[in-house]
């Protein structure tokens, strides 16, 4: 009998912070969407608590920030912000990376592995060349010591701090001009993509709901300082374009 008392009592204990950690959370998710409900007001967008857009059938050809191929939204902010189309959502993105587990597992062997973080997209009527802008990692400087190096530019600071890797050199070059160097290292961890006539940005964590207007004026002000020539050289047909102009 007090085996099974002083068994029972941590698995009471165990259950019981269980518990309360799915309320508390389930509580915390709560608040933030109500506080997201509440920004889509003063920045003229809307609110829905499930993907009312298919986003990921509009994403389907887009690797997401090099974390993968976009799963699943939810808590999106969207609409026009500033002139500008912008959804803000938490995404799910599976990241391609194995799972190594036994054969009778459940999920069973081979199943890939998922990340979930927020992010901005705002659909272009451009197809710019592909190019992903990221805060440099050790990793990244391990690979340029064995000659897997990115683009670098004269800004030995911007060249430091951030990480760039794109189809189009010229094109990098051209997007990531002086001002667009101070804008971004202003932001230091912004994560950046064009990819897919898409332009995403996240941090790679779950937005506060009281962050989200600095990253909305981030991307405004992102958007600005690309050239006008680069939209001109790279503007696409009418035909190409109406198929992402609403997200």
């Amino acid at each position: 009998m007090v085996i099974v008392i002083v068994i029972g009592v941590p698995l009471a204990v165990v259950a019981l912070i269980v518990l309360l950690y799915f309320r508390f959370g389930w509580v915390r998710e709560k608040r933030r969407r109500e506080a997201l409900g509440r920004l889509a007001g003063p920045t003229g967008m809307r609110f829905s608590r499930r993907d009312t857009l298919g986003l990921p059938r509009r994403l389907s050809g887009v690797k997401v920030l090099g974390h993968g191929r976009f799963r699943k939204a939810r808590n999106l902010l969207y609409g026009q912000y500033q002139g500008r189309e912008i959804v803000i959502c938490d995404c799910t993105c599976a990241t391609g990376r194995r799972l190594h587990r036994r054969k009778d597992a459940t999920p069973p062997q081979g199943a890939t592995t998922a990340e979930s973080f927020s992010v901005c997209i705002h659909p272009l009527d451009v197809v710019l060349p592909d190019v992903i802008v990221r805060p440099e990692e050790a990793e990244d400087k391990m690979q340029a010591f064995f000659g897997f190096e990115d683009i670098n530019f004269e800004s030995d600071e911007f060249s430091r701090a951030f990480y760039v890797k794109g189809v189009n050199e010229k094109f990098a070059y051209d997007l990531i001009h002086p001002r667009m160097m101070e804008l971004l290292l202003e932001n230091p961890t912004c994560h950046l993509q064009l990819s897919g006539g898409f332009v995403l940005v996240s941090t790679g964590h779950t937005w506060e709901p009281e962050s989200i207007p600095g990253v909305l004026d981030f991307v405004v002000k992102f958007l600005d300082l690309i050239p006008e020539y680069v939209w001109r050289e790279y503007r696409a047909e009418p035909t190409q374009a109406s198929a992402r102009k609403e997200c």
